[in-house]
């Protein structure tokens, strides 16, 4: 399974040829650090050389080279294009290298000789050079004499001896081989003309431009490749056989924009087995993530993020005592599969049997069909039909594999847990059919089957751009458009763009889900002042979800609005018979600026909605029920509910899912923000992104200290020596303390609560982390119960722990860090204490 992930890197045979800064060489001999020629045509350096064992088919793309079906290489209209979509005469691009070195010291007459070498002279040991053909040697006299060069005339051989103007190593490689010297392949246009021409002086061809039918005979497949950089440099695309090198038909191309296109003869398939090879780049744009090989320009398999994969299961699979232990960092290896995420679908039934400690049964689904598709009600009565026939493998006590979930979540901080009912009770795609799992981040709800695979065009916002640190307000205005900007731009996205398989294509443009997330949500509390487990931040937080939600809704339904408007356009000039030229000058217009599906032209009552907005029954938007409606939650007074309803009547929407509360790990780090919906980790701390890792301060926490006199070197110390916590720092006022407290210090029931809130209007889900500083089953019942009666989606997507043993503090006082680990150690004792007679504040059990 770990190999099939990595089947989405795009990766090429390792023979295949690519230009460096030293010269044309195979890609398996490719080293990090070498610089290779980018879509820019400049060099830039390779940072990770990628390889992969492989047995299977690969695609020769026109003799040039083989790939693997997934690589991407750049056509001629500037979009990449797999191989596998290729065809026998489509048009590859190869960029044009700019990169140009001189060396002052090579005239122009050494150049053209120096070419007339590299494919007509043999050269021994002592760098004695023998010139072959007799048409050259009175251009080559003439060239030697004007070098001072002594050399002896051969007449009747027809040959010119003498010794080489050029050092040993400009012409030989280690093993006695002709070679170009590297520095040689950037010299200046004029100098590498004549090299060109010494080339076909060399080869007994005409240096006539308009000569069709030239070619240089070369057997060496590593010269061939050098004089093929040079011509492509000056914008001419050769093509090789082996044997010789060929002027293909046509004018010379002078390479004035950058590129030569390539038009591909052939595309065929062969058997390889061995290793294949992809590089990464360190490119900071696209441009520079793609490199050049003789067969095009090839773009980045190798990426910035590996391929993931989650795997769902139902807790009623005969195989889930083995798939909780897949992650586990001990037991047979053989039975591990650790590079994979896992997550439980739970449906009401099981949660129902664990609290009342009743029997669960395990189940083959393929002696006990129809599970998987099964929700509510339904699934109860299937599954205790089953039970009762006696067609389970075996039965276990409900809380011993709800305990097996538990210590796996423990362990591992998975697997995620989602609820099954809730997640198909409370969708919008409840008309497609069942949805039967989440993604990689347990935030997208949407339903696949074997026809389509469910794609999801994602967003966040930086809540803190409409925090008011002044007058300590929120900008619902501002977010309220901010919403409706990405809202359009995300459905745009949807029309415009590449579709990896046609499945992912037809499942996008029938329901057109978007989703719409959050950033910095901790950095607004802390603008505004409000502790985390606040009234005032709960009160902002479902605010802020309604705000996005309307948004959203609001958007959608004028853009179904403004598609019934084109549609009903088109339909009118359409049926006009007898076209004028205007008319059909307008039809065309149109089709140029979009496309019709079958849906959008048949259907009569809200064309501009979604293709799917009436299928089976209609979606619950359809029928007027909104997100809040399947929580049962009554919406603030802030927006006209009653009006966007009215609309949305006439109109439909355009989308079938809008709000999704994804990780923001990276793009927060762009933008400086807190993650996504979660708390600080600390004050201070380091944070670890796929660019490397920082230390990070709360700059909120920060100016507080300073403004107030309070921040110092001594201040500092003892904020690291208590791990980025300020409870136990007296010091700091207690109203200060309660807004900066970290994720360890807040009660878990406020995130789920938060979240509960913001899921009333989040018509997909939410990437909810859990933080246990100290975990057990018994704490860890306590929260995910409380989820589940709450209605979340999802309960848990990681479940975080603290470490046991903590990292030496070098740079910390030793007598500071005693006192700062007493004062937490009293504080943790009062939070999370089992004998505690008010409950446990960290989770609230």
């Amino acid at each position: 399974m770990t190999d099939l992930l990595e089947d989405v890197r795009s990766f090429i045979h390792p023979s295949t040829i690519v230009y460096t800064r030293r010269g044309p060489k195979e890609i398996c001999d490719v080293c990090p650090g070498d610089e290779v020629v980018a879509q820019t045509g400049t060099f830039v350096a390779v940072a990770v050389v990628h390889r992969k064992p492989y047995r299977g088919l690969l695609l020769d793309i026109g003799g040039r080279g083989q790939v693997h079906e997934h690589h991407r290489l750049l056509q001629a209209d500037d979009t990449f294009v797999q191989a596998d979509e290729l065809r026998a005469g489509d048009v590859l691009r190869a960029v044009v290298p700019k990169y140009t070195e001189d060396i002052p010291e090579l005239t122009e007459e050494d150049c053209l000789l120096y070419g007339v070498m590299m494919v007509s002279a043999r050269v021994d040991k002592d760098n004695v050079v023998t010139l072959r053909h007799n048409m050259l040697t009175s251009a080559a006299e003439e060239t030697l004499k004007a070098g001072g060069v002594n050399f002896l005339h051969d007449q009747g051989a027809g040959t010119l001896v003498f010794m080489s103007p050029f050092r040993r190593e400009m012409l030989l490689d280690e093993s006695w081989r002709m070679r170009f010297y590297a520095p040689l392949l950037h010299l200046p246009q004029t100098k590498l003309r004549k090299l060109q021409q010494g080339l076909w002086y060399g080869s007994m061809a005409s240096s006539d431009p308009a000569d069709g039918d030239r070619c240089i005979a070369v057997s060496d497949r590593a010269l061939a490749e050098a004089i093929r950089y040079i011509f492509l440099r000056t914008g001419t695309d050769l093509e090789y056989d082996g044997e010789v090198l060929r002027k293909p038909p046509g004018p010379i191309a002078e390479g004035s924009t950058g590129y030569v296109d390539r038009k591909i003869r052939s595309i065929d398939r062969e058997e390889f087995s061995g290793e294949l090879v992809d590089l990464e780049t360190a490119g900071e744009c696209d441009e520079e993530r793609t490199y050049m090989t003789n067969i095009g320009a090839s773009h980045n398999g190798g990426g910035k993020r590996n391929g993931s994969f989650a795997i769902y299961i139902e807790p009623w699979h005969a195989d889930v005592f083995d798939f909780l232990d897949l992650k586990k960092n001990h037991g047979d290896e053989e039975r591990r599969a650790r590079d994979l995420f896992y997550a439980m679908w739970v449906p009401d039934l099981f949660m129902e049997r664990v609290q009342s400690g009743s029997q669960w049964s395990l189940m083959d689904p393929s002696a006990c069909p129809g599970l998987p598709d099964a929700v509510g009600q339904d699934f109860k009565l299937l599954y205790e039909g089953y039970e009762a026939s006696s067609r389970w493998v075996r039965q276990v006590d409900a809380r011993t594999l709800w305990n097996a979930i538990l210590v796996s979540q423990i362990e591992t901080g998975t697997p995620y847990l989602l609820f099954k009912d809730a997640c198909n009770r409370k969708s919008n795609q409840s008309n497609l059919g069942t949805i039967r799992s989440s993604n990689l981040c347990s935030e997208i709800l949407q339903y696949s089957s074997p026809a389509e695979t469910a794609v999801c065009n994602l967003s966040s916002i930086a809540l803190p751009t409409f925090a008011r640190a002044e007058d300590r307000s929120f900008d619902f205005e501002g977010l309220h458009n901010v919403t409706k900007v990405a809202m359009r731009n995300l459905n745009k996205v949807i029309d415009i763009n590449y579709y990896p398989t046609p499945e992912a294509e037809l499942s996008n443009r029938r329901h057109r889900p978007v989703g719409i997330g959050v950033q910095g949500l901790a950095d607004t509390f802390c603008i505004l002042r409000h502790p985390f487990e606040s009234p005032e931040a709960r009160q902002l937080n479902r605010d802020i979800a309604e705000t996005m939600y309307h948004a959203a809704l609001e958007t959608s339904c004028e853009l179904a609005a403004e598609r019934e408007a084109e549609i009903l356009e088109y339909r009118q000039l359409a049926s006009i018979e007898g076209k004028s030229k205007e008319i059909k000058r307008q039809i065309n217009h149109i089709l140029k600026r979009t496309r019709f599906t079958k849906e959008e032209l048949e259907r009569r009552y809200c064309p501009g909605a979604y293709d799917s907005y009436f299928w089976n029954g209609g979606c619950p938007v359809s029928k007027g029920i909104l997100q809040f409606d399947m929580w049962d939650v009554r919406p603030s007074d802030r927006y006209d509910w009653d009006a966007l309803r009215g609309n949305i009547e006439i109109h439909g929407v355009r989308n079938s899912l809008m709000i999704a509360i994804m990780p923001t790990a990276s793009t927060s780090q762009i933008l400086g923000n807190s993650e996504c919906i979660e708390p600080v980790t600390a004050n201070v701390y380091s944070r670890r992104t796929i660019a490397g890792d920082f230390m990070v301060v709360n700059k909120y926490l920060m100016r507080e200290l300073i403004d107030s006199g309070k921040w110092n070197e001594q201040m500092k110390q003892r904020i690291l020596a208590a791990e980025g916590s300020v409870q136990g720092i007296e010091e700091i006022p207690e109203e200060v303390r309660r807004i900066y407290k970290t994720v360890w210090e807040i009660p878990q029931r406020a995130l789920i609560d938060l979240s509960a809130d913001r899921g009333a209007f989040t018509c997909q889900t939410q990437s909810l982390n859990l933080f246990v500083g100290n975990p057990t089953p018994k704490v860890l019942t306590s929260m995910h119960f409380h989820s589940f009666k709450s209605g979340l989606k999802t309960a848990s997507y990681y479940m975080r722990c603290q470490l046991k043993a903590k990292i030496q503090q070098f740079t910390v006082d030793p007598a500071l860090a005693k006192v700062e680990k007493a004062a937490k150690a009293d504080s943790a004792a009062l939070a999370c204490s089992r004998d505690n007679a008010e409950g446990c504040l960290a989770c609230s059990a």
